[in-house]
């Protein structure tokens, strides 16, 4: 899970998960090729 380890610590800077989402997706931070799959990662990634 590789993800939750980017994830992680960002929700504990933020605590809010639609802050969260937008911070990975703005950053690409899950390193995403398209916006769409980018998008689509960050809220699988936060529904877990």
């Amino acid at each position: 899970m590789r993800e939750a380890l980017v994830v992680a610590p960002l929700y504990l800077r933020e605590h809010d998960w639609a802050k969260t989402r937008v911070v990975i997706e703005q950053d690409n931070l899950l390193q995403a090729r398209t916006v769409a799959s980018g998008q689509r990662f960050a809220r699988e990634v936060t529904q877990r």
